[in-house]
């Protein structure tokens, strides 16, 4: 890819709006459910064609955060992404890194989070038997909110300055979730 593609991939992203709909300034509907990006996460463009992703965003400096939408048992349980994810992180010898897994409830919903921090092996996207890209340094923070409409899988992924700068971040845009306001919140 040239080197003007991904600003003018940038710049038309800018001028789009991501798959899920805004409510109020740094406001966005995901699943149905309201959530608040914090101040300084930029909205990128959502194509994709399987309308898996649902959000994108920049983050300053220069991590990024995205979040999947499934449906019910696709790809598989909560446990297999995790550990999907904590396997796409490495240390230098190869080895998988440590995870750090924690499980809470995120008002009445259930929330499981991997944060793991290394040499984060990027797949190769439409090219079959590539092996991945090494990106050493990194981190990947893997979090899945279990909401009655299906699973948000939400990944954040950077330098590993960057994923640690954003944690907090990350924890208030998932805290900020709320349900449709024609429905009640379920019962703890």
């Amino acid at each position: 890819m040239n080197k003007v593609a991904p600003v003018l991939f940038l710049a038309l992203g800018l001028l789009a709006l991501p798959a899920a709909a805004a409510t109020e300034p740094g406001g966005t509907v995901l699943a149905g459910f309201s959530f608040r990006a914090p101040d300084g996460w930029q909205a990128l463009s959502t194509d994709d064609a399987a309308l898996t992703r649902l959000a994108d965003w920049s983050l300053p400096g220069g991590a990024e955060v995205v979040v999947f939408r499934f449906g019910n048992g696709q790809p598989g349980d909560v446990s297999a992404n995790l550990n999907q994810w904590a396997g796409s992180v490495t240390t230098p010898q190869g080895t998988p890194a440590v995870a750090k897994v924690s499980q809470r409830r995120i008002g009445s919903y259930p929330f499981n989070q991997i944060e793991a921090f290394g040499t984060y092996l990027l797949p190769e996207s439409g090219a079959p038997g590539l092996p991945p890209s090494a990106l050493p340094g990194s981190g990947l923070v893997g979090a899945v909110l279990e909401l009655p409409t299906g699973p948000l899988y939400v990944r954040l992924t950077g330098t590993e300055a960057a994923v640690r700068h954003a944690l907090p971040e990350l924890a208030r845009f998932l805290e900020s979730v709320r349900p449709p306001p024609s429905s009640p919140a379920p019962k703890s």
